[in-house]
């Protein structure tokens, strides 16, 4: 009785996350994938990959969960990354990525009603 019970337990048990490929230790795209589907939190031996791509909005915002300084300035190059980084992660204006958000005429105008919206202490999502 008592293999049963430590058997069922171990069955019932989490695995642990298998191990990465070769792919998934290189390629942004995979790291991301990695981190969100196997591991489903950060990845730190990855993260210097994916500072550098323009994944790094949507690790900030779906696995950080927060600020990535680390990354800031890959993200703050990229007018769609900068804007939703902006929106969902400072959820304030951010300077560092008005310049590129200003390079998209759609997301400059979302980035400036947002900016208001917070002065004035508005609901910010409602757009």
């Amino acid at each position: 009785m008592n293999f049963l019970r430590r058997l069922d337990e171990a069955l019932q048990a989490p695995k642990p996350p298998r191990l990465p490929t070769q792919k998934e230790l290189t390629d942004p795209g995979y790291a991301y994938d990695y981190a969100m589907d196997v591991i489903e939190g950060r990845w730190p031996e990855a993260e210097e990959t994916i500072s550098k791509s323009l994944l790094a909005c949507s690790y900030a915002i779906y696995i950080i969960k927060g600020r990535w300084p680390e990354a800031e300035g890959t993200i703050a190059n990229d007018p769609e990354a900068a804007y939703f980084y902006a929106r969902d992660i400072i959820e304030d204006r951010w300077p560092e990525g008005e310049e590129a958000i200003s390079k998209n005429k759609d997301l400059w105008a979302k980035y400036k009603r947002f900016v208001k919206a917070i002065e004035n202490d508005e609901d910010i999502f409602g757009e």
